[in-house]
């Protein structure tokens, strides 16, 4: 889970790897945000089982405005198999 928001009237660009794939590519702004913010769940389960790499980028598109605010980041790992 990501929970993220920006500055008004600003936006900026959201980007989530894992392990080199790309699993979002996003603006955060008044047209994406509901309610102060952006909340993303993704996937992991194709990374089940092996070391992942997790990148979260904060990039400036349009450089006005373009800060950021983090209220969340977790990552929930499946039970185990019995």
């Amino acid at each position: 889970m990501i929970s993220v928001s920006h500055h008004e009237p600003g936006d900026w660009q959201l980007v989530v790897k894992v392990n080199g794939k790309k699993l979002y590519d996003g603006i955060v702004g008044e047209k994406t945000v509901k309610e102060g913010w952006l909340d993303l769940e993704l996937d992991l389960s194709e990374f089940s089982g092996r070391t992942a790499r997790i990148e979260i980028e904060h990039r400036g598109n349009d450089w006005n405005n373009e800060f950021g605010y983090w209220q969340r980041l977790e990552v929930a790992l499946p039970p185990a198999a019995p």
